[in-house]
């Protein structure tokens, strides 16, 4: 049974009060730092509040299970900040918060339902926990924060983070149902402080970095290293989404690589076979898991040179003799061979000079399908 607390109580006490408590006068508004005493340790329970403001409050209340309707704290950021957060919100259902401040330990307000606007803008935080938490519409500008913990939080409107520097960026297992703006990337290496895993994107996520092949590949090389596969298919949903294309095929990649390595570990719920590892990794090596063109170009260059090698060894000629020299008409018959399955010079050459165009024509149709479903791909993207 929780002891009862009246508001009269609370506001002439002139000690500290301990303790768990229940507030009876429902939906009163309550200005802590204008309290006789502003060092409370106390937990609230299962009350409904009104406006609470904890400007000047230096104690610590813990609201558990209980209906707020504003909570505000509002000072001078540059002043010196909380030792620790006035307040902390656990299973409650809040119409509206406002804080403005400097909190210099860890400030949560989790598994709680936020239905208003949830404004942290230009503030100073070490730590800001809103875990398992439902999220309408949050303004999270212009602050600056160490760690800011999202996990499995539900967005259902707007949460942006414009012009906000964070230290790190939890969202495992969040959904973002309309928008959310990240913070504006400037170094490559913030990738490595980002953490997506398992996150659901079913609206827009919006992401601005600088523009350029270089940042970009620097920035999924440290995501990745601290991610699994679900980070990255959420970080290349987010590219395509913003429309960073190539940042999304370079993305997949690094993706398909990470499948294959938490199969081999057995970190991943799907496992992969030892076949679909292999050609998974034949799929990267001929056209880059299906987003690199370029790969399978090169390769049909090397196929060309090799089988004309391979055509002058076992001497098997041209029968035109084109320019007398083995090697350069061999590399002719290759390159027919290769493209035109040797339909030009194929006669006369042979029953080796016959079986080695045949297989060369036969991996010339399956690259040139292959490169031509990946440009195709590229182009219309």
């Amino acid at each position: 049974m929780l002891e009862p607390l009246s508001f009269e109580t609370l506001c002439s006490a002139t000690v500290p009060l301990r303790g768990t408590f229940r507030i009876e006068s429902a939906g009163g508004d309550i200005d802590f730092g204008l309290l006789e005493c502003i060092d409370h340790e106390i937990t609230i329970c299962d009350s409904t509040l009104g406006t609470l403001r904890f400007d000047g409050f230096r104690g610590h209340v813990a609201l558990d299970d209980c209906h707020i309707k504003k909570i505000v704290l509002e000072e001078d950021v540059d002043a010196p900040g909380h030792r620790g957060a006035p307040f902390q919100v656990v299973n409650c259902a809040v119409d509206s918060v406002s804080i403005h401040a400097r909190i210099d330990d860890p400030l949560m307000m989790v598994k709680s339902k936020f239905t208003g606007i949830t404004d942290l803008s230009n503030s100073v935080f070490d730590v800001v926990d809103m875990s398992e938490s439902n999220l309408d519409y949050t303004r999270f500008i212009g602050s600056r924060v160490g760690k800011l913990k999202l996990d499995t939080c539900r967005f259902v409107k707007l949460f942006d983070m414009n012009g906000t520097v964070a230290g790190a960026l939890s969202l495992r297992r969040a959904i973002v149902l309309e928008t959310f703006i990240l913070p504006e990337i400037h170094d490559p290496e913030f990738g490595s402080i980002l953490d997506f895993t398992d996150l659901s994107i079913n609206g827009n996520v919006s992401l601005v970095m600088p523009i350029g092949q270089a940042f970009e590949n620097r920035f999924i090389r440290s995501f990745s290293e601290n991610s699994n596969s679900s980070g990255l298919m959420a970080l290349r949903q987010v590219f395509e989404i913003n429309r960073r294309y190539s940042a999304a095929d370079t993305t997949y990649i690094y993706q398909k690589r990470k499948e294959c390595e938490e199969s081999r570990r057995g970190d991943s719920d799907a496992v992969l076979t030892p076949v679909q590892r292999w050609t998974t990794m034949f799929s990267y090596y001929l056209g880059g898991n299906g987003m690199r063109p370029s790969y399978t170009f090169v390769w049909l260059l090397v196929t060309v040179f090799l089988f004309a090698l391979v055509m002058t060894v076992a001497g098997v000629e041209n029968p035109h003799h084109i320019t007398g020299d083995t090697f350069i008409d061999s590399l002719y018959l290759s390159v027919s061979s290769l493209f035109l399955g040797g339909s030009l010079d194929i006669k006369g050459i042979g029953t080796e000079g016959y079986f080695i165009c045949l297989v060369e024509g036969m991996i010339g149709l399956f690259m040139m399908l292959h490169f031509t479903v990946i440009l195709t791909r590229k182009i219309i993207r």
